[in-house]
């Protein structure tokens, strides 16, 4: 999908501590932002970052990819026809 590995940190014990229910909603978010970073920001590199505590999970993708134009998103709800901020 990339045509690179992606650098992957965890910190914390996720695999016993994050219900199977949290954990399928981070794949899923994830799986999101590998796509969307293949896609649409032609990075060479990309990072992921899974930290968990007793009460948090955080999920944290960076890329060095191009960033969302300066004109704004161009796809969304926000472009939809009629939908006016």
């Amino acid at each position: 999908m990339l045509g690179f590995a992606p650098g992957m940190r965890m910190e914390g014990v996720p695999d016993t501590r994050v219900s199977r229910e949290i954990a399928d909603h981070v794949v899923a978010v994830l799986s999101e932002a590998l796509t969307n970073i293949a896609r649409h920001a032609r990075a060479d590199r990309a990072d992921v970052v899974l930290t968990e505590d007793s009460h948090h999970v955080r999920l944290t993708v960076s890329d060095n990819g191009v960033g969302i134009p300066s004109e704004g998103r161009r796809s969304g709800p926000g472009s939809w026809a009629g939908n006016r901020s």
